[in-house]
């Protein structure tokens, strides 16, 4: 039996209170504080990788929420930056079907469709709203930004992108509230 009444000196370094603060930002993502996610994530992913090293499966996730902070925060260019050293790896670690997994390819999709210096990420949007549709749900958050990415890198292109925005800005009012930056961003487009 554990005992929980227990003091343990886990310290802001320690794997589990890194993997708290992980889990911590990922709840956060949902609730569109931009700025706190951004803070949060980013200060556990820089204790994450100093404390743990780049492979390892929470610096990995930390990796995945910062680059999604960092989208809605207006630095596409470093998410995009953060994305594509991370995602690779995040995938041949957990597969292309985990969480975390889809997470950082729907980070990595966001952030080449808003950076003005992206080339372009090819297909991986679709790839990500496809599997997250269907491993998911439509309307799973992770799903949501994966249609926001798409929308945003393809909306003006042609009228399925128009409908699409419009489906996915009613699902994330629906799901995530309005003021979600998800909302904001796909108001804009």
């Amino acid at each position: 039996m554990i005992n929980l009444s227990r003091k343990l000196p886990l310290g802001p370094n320690h794997p589990t209170t890194l993997l708290a603060a992980t889990d911590l930002s990922i709840g956060l993502l949902w609730d569109g504080d931009a700025e706190k996610i951004r803070r949060l994530a980013g200060d556990t992913h820089r204790r994450a990788m100093q404390t743990l090293g780049n492979d390892h499966l929470i610096t990995l996730g930390s990796a995945a929420v910062f680059a999604q902070a960092l989208v809605w925060t207006g630095d596409a260019d470093e998410s995009l930056t953060i994305s594509r050293e991370f995602s690779e790896r995040i995938e041949a670690r957990l597969g292309p079907d985990h969480f975390i997994t889809l997470m950082a390819s729907a980070a990595l999709a966001s952030a080449a469709a808003v950076s003005p210096t992206s080339t372009n990420d090819g297909p991986i949007g679709q790839c990500t709203l496809d599997r997250a549709t269907t491993l998911l749900g439509p309307d799973h958050p992770i799903t949501l930004i994966a249609a926001t990415a798409v929308v945003l890198s393809t909306i003006a292109d042609h009228q399925p992108s128009r409908e699409l925005a419009s489906d996915t800005a009613a699902r994330v009012g629906r799901v995530l509230g309005t003021g979600h930056p998800l909302a904001t961003s796909l108001v804009h487009a």
